[in-house]
């Protein structure tokens, strides 16, 4: 008895350390709170990139075909440039509340998926 306990508790939590809503999907719209975020400082490239790490636990997914990046599929992160400062402000207004975002997201490129528009709260835009 304690023996199948065991293979059950271990089955249920390696079962649940892999499932992640983009584990096997391509969406456009990635709905999930904000697990942190990377800040660049400013490098010499034309183009700083700036990361938002997604809750693999809180996200869902929907809408269209996007092709999902190796890196945002394994690590949940999205990418945004420096050039665009308010979406950086709505983002960290967002992760400090714990607010859901709606990410629409572009193809990947360079294994990492871009935002192309945010609605926060999620699912305001339905209203």
């Amino acid at each position: 008895m304690k023996r199948a306990t065991l293979t059950l508790l271990l089955l249920y939590l390696t079962g649940n350390a892999f499932a992640g809503c983009l584990d096997n999907s391509n969406p456009a719209v990635v709905s999930s709170k904000i697990r942190g975020l990377y800040i660049n400082s400013s490098s010499s490239s034309s183009e700083t990139k700036h990361y938002v790490v997604l809750d693999k636990k809180t996200c869902t997914v929907s809408g269209g075909h996007v092709e999902i990046g190796s890196n945002t599929r394994a690590n949940y992160y999205l990418y945004f440039t420096d050039k665009d400062s308010f979406l950086q402000s709505v983002l960290l207004k967002a992760y400090s509340s714990g607010e859901k975002v709606d990410f629409r997201i572009t193809n990947a490129s360079n294994g990492y998926n871009k935002i192309a528009y945010i609605v926060t709260p999620s699912g305001s835009h339905n209203q």
